[in-house]
């Protein structure tokens, strides 16, 4: 049934959007601690 299938999809769908989301997130603080190494050296 379609009902029985929709949990999955949403649930992998939140799933993408975490991910990508946390994939920002590392590469916003690797850009940020680069800034900073480049700065105390």
């Amino acid at each position: 049934t379609a009902q029985g299938m929709q949990p999955k999809s949403i649930a992998r769908i939140e799933n993408c959007s975490v991910k990508t989301v946390y994939t920002h997130r590392r590469n916003a603080e690797a850009k940020l601690y680069s800034k900073i190494y480049k700065l105390v050296q």
